[in-house]
Order: structure tokens, then sequence, then C-alpha cells
């Protein structure tokens, strides 16, 4: 579905009614987009866990690294945005704020009801 996409954006930038470098600019960008989008959504298999000793951490793959999850996380039955920042001895940047989208069928139902509620119980007092 993804490739569809794209290509239908590939096609609607060759035959648009712009200049050609426009075209060709569009063409390029949507094509680079397309190859940086499709390497990151494969590269990334991302592992949350919580433990009383250490609070949340987060593994993108390799080790976990401890996180600070925000009150901004939107938790619904359906779906989950989780919004952290990774805890570091630097201070604080708006920049460093992360999201993740974590779907409800992405989980086993318990283990998705079981993250909610340890969410709820640790974040969002």
């Amino acid at each position: 579905m993804v490739v569809l996409l794209y290509l239908l954006a590939l096609v609607a930038s060759i035959a648009n009614g712009l200049n050609l470098f426009i075209k060709m600019s569009l063409f390029i960008f949507i094509i680079l987009y397309f190859r940086i989008g499709v390497r990151r959504l494969n590269d990334i298999n991302y592992r949350i866990k919580y433990s009383d000793a250490l609070g949340w951490a987060l593994s993108a793959g390799g080790e976990f690294v401890p996180i600070d999850i925000s009150r901004s996380t939107v938790i619904t039955t359906q779906m989950l945005f989780l919004h952290f920042n990774y805890v570091s001895n630097q201070p604080k940047r708006l920049f460093n704020k992360q999201t993740l989208l974590i779907l409800n069928d992405q989980l086993t139902v318990e283990d998705y009801r079981s993250l909610i509620v340890k969410l709820k119980m640790t974040v969002i007092k």
C-alpha cells in the first residue's frame, strides 16, 4: 500500500503543470523520501519494559536505555501515542522529545492492557 501511494505521488509530480525543474525536484525528493522511509521502517524493532528499580526503558534493537515518559502521552483502547525523552546527563531540550505509536493489535490483548495500566499507574498520576 505504501509503495502504491508513493507511485501515485510520483505520477502526480510528473503530470502537474509546473516547470520542468520543479517537476524533477519533486520527483527526486519523493524517491529519496521513499528510500529513507522504507529503510527506517525495516530497521527499527522497539521493545519497552518497566522495572520498579530503574523505571521505564526502551530498546531499539540493542540494549535498553532509560526513558522519561511525558504526561502528554495519549492512551486510548485502540492506540497509544507514547511521548518520551531519553534520560541523559544533558539538560532536556525541546527537540529531544520522541514519539512512538503503539497500536493495540501489535501486542496481545493482555500485554496491551497491562501496558496501559502500568502507564496510568506510573506516569499519569
